[in-house]
């Protein structure tokens, strides 16, 4: 239920001086290499000796300006967990097996334990396993869906807008990846960033959901949980895909008609759903009908919100499904998501 999580913790000068002469040993016994300094972070001296087994990099920051200095951990738990596992998300059973294996680690360096430790991100992810078919036919209706405000205009948005493998919309603070889980390691193979001799086929016929958050404030223990993982999956899957079933359009339509009594409500909604069918992704319909609205951007944007939920509320995704594909409806993923932490979750409440 997680993947990435990246954390701190501030030091004084005599304990980043220690610090760093023990880990600038540590990194060239392991590795061959000294700590070095981050061209795009030039603040920070790094090492990924420790890579192999989870703890992806340790940066040691020191910011002069202000007697900054501080730890930094990216850690990827599953893989300190299960050595060898690049393909799973960690799962909050294992945390103390985590908490064992990361404080064994960092004993000699006399640095606090995991939960301590204060979080800069945290990446919720869960996979859902799918026929190869399936995977294909949610990816092309996932791409279509609704873009917030606030990751319309972002560079890392717009770079992925027309990839076909994957949902990326980012933000300052947030991240939404939803992508096929077995292409994605495909490709990392290609790129010379994960090694070929890895098994990457347990991964075929999983979709991975992925939440980066990166505005975290307080210890490591706060953020840790599967109640936490649940909040940050189900929010943006639900702001960004909706909770409403995909039909082809002349049963969406037909639903629309049975679920909507007042008449004029009915007749907006039915227009509402034909110009996001007509338009392609619910993104480019919004671009049209805020720029045909005589009311300003955001109240305009409130109007258009309005219809979603209001087809959320019938069980009707805005996104219909192409007359020329095989299916006539497909199941939300909404009650998939719910299903796995409401299984884990008697297992995991309690840590």
């Amino acid at each position: 239920m997680f993947d990435t999580i990246y954390i701190y913790h501030q030091l004084t000068r005599v304990e980043y001086n220690d610090l760093f002469n023990q880990l600038n040993k540590l990194s060239y016994e392991l590795s061959g290499k000294k700590l070095y300094r981050d061209r795009d972070d030039r603040n920070a001296h790094v090492t990924n000796c420790l890579s192999s087994i989870g703890i992806q990099s340790i940066r040691l920051r020191h910011y002069k300006p202000v007697g900054y200095r501080a730890v930094e951990v990216l850690l990827r738990p599953r893989l300190l967990v299960e050595p060898g596992n690049y393909i799973d998300p960690f799962h909050i059973k294992d945390l103390e097996t985590l908490r064992k294996n990361f404080n064994v680690i960092n004993k000699p360096f006399g640095l606090p334990d995991l939960l301590l430790w204060k979080t800069k991100r945290i990446d919720a992810a869960i996979d859902i396993l799918l026929s190869g078919e399936d995977i294909f036919n949610y990816m092309f209706l996932l791409k279509k869906c609704n873009i917030p405000e606030i990751m319309k205009d972002n560079i890392l948005t717009i770079k992925y807008l027309e990839s076909p493998h994957n949902v990326y919309l980012s933000s300052k603070n947030i991240t939404v990846n939803f992508y096929c889980r077995y292409t994605a390691l495909v490709n990392k193979v290609k790129e010379g960033l994960l090694k070929e001799e890895v098994d990457i086929s347990k991964a075929k016929n999983k979709l991975r959901l992925e939440v980066q958050y990166k505005k975290c404030t307080g210890k490591l223990y706060k953020f840790l949980n599967a109640e936490y993982s649940r909040h940050l999956i189900t929010k943006y899957y639900n702001e960004v895909i909706g909770t409403g079933d995909y039909y082809k359009l002349d049963e969406a339509l037909s639903i629309v008609d049975s679920k909507i009594s007042g008449p004029l409500s009915r007749t907006r909604t039915r227009m509402f759903i034909k110009g996001i069918a007509k338009y392609g992704t619910v993104h480019n319909a919004k671009q049209v009908f805020i720029q045909s609205n005589k009311k300003s951007g955001n109240l305009a944007v409130k109007d258009f919100n309005k219809y979603i939920h209001l087809l959320n509320g019938i069980g009707v995704n805005p996104v219909t499904i192409a007359e020329s594909m095989k299916l006539n409806s497909l199941k939300n993923l909404n009650s998939r998501i719910s299903e796995y932490y409401n299984h884990l979750y008697i297992d995991s409440s309690h840590f």
